[in-house]
């Protein structure tokens, strides 16, 4: 998304998702997982879960939910389309905001915080995704599930498990750019109760091995 969001990026996105869909029509598809976003959803500060309202709002949540329009079309009972947040791991190439954050407090690099990073937010471990995708592999189901924590913590929290981690003081600027960000609280209540034995990893848990792993 942050890569290339436009509109041109947009229509290529969803020129590839028809190749792909006629490219495939001739053959049986026992199951389909797609990986969407969060993004789709209207995000009105109550905790998102699968029947939220849908309302994207930029080219790259558009792409995703044209995307998925199109493939339940093709696949329906098939289609299974995980819902995800922002993601972070090793070799994300600080690309995450966990990434940023931690290259910034690495090098003593102001952070430049809006509303003081009271904002909650909820970013899955790299890790999880595989593993989630395993169990849809082996035992599917269709239908729509949000992969994430379920625990949102707040801006300031992750940043302080970053900067203990890394042995770090932060330093901190508040923003004065008025910001009307609102709270990301997501529900991975649906894909619980259909792979009860499974555990996400959680913000802290994660953050600490990211760390670990770069260091």
């Amino acid at each position: 998304r942050r890569k290339q969001d436009s509109k041109s990026a947009l229509e290529d996105n969803i020129l590839m998702m028809s190749n792909f869909i006629q490219s495939v029509s001739q053959h049986h598809i026992n199951s389909f997982i797609f990986i969407s976003s969060i993004d789709v959803y209207l995000n009105n500060d109550f905790s998102l879960d699968e029947s939220t309202l849908l309302s994207p709002n930029n080219p790259y949540s558009i792409s995703k939910l044209c995307s998925e329009a199109m493939l339940h079309k093709a696949f329906k009972d098939q289609l299974t389309i995980l819902r995800l947040p922002g993601v972070y791991g090793i070799d994300d190439k600080n690309g995450s905001i966990v990434g940023k954050f931690t290259e910034l407090i690495k090098n003593n690099v102001c952070l430049k915080l809006f509303n003081k990073g009271l904002q909650y937010r909820d970013y899955l471990y790299v890790e999880d995704i595989p593993r989630a995708i395993l169990r849809f592999l082996e035992n599917p189901s269709s239908g729509i599930f949000n992969l994430s924590t379920g625990k949102s913590m707040r801006i300031v929290e992750i940043i302080k498990i970053i900067s203990d981690e890394l042995g770090r003081t932060p330093l901190i600027e508040e923003s004065k750019v008025n910001s009307s960000q609102v709270n990301i609280k997501i529900s991975n209540k649906k894909f619980l109760e259909e792979y009860p034995s499974f555990t996400f990893t959680s913000m802290k848990s994660g953050i600490k091995k990211y760390i670990k792993e770069l260091n």
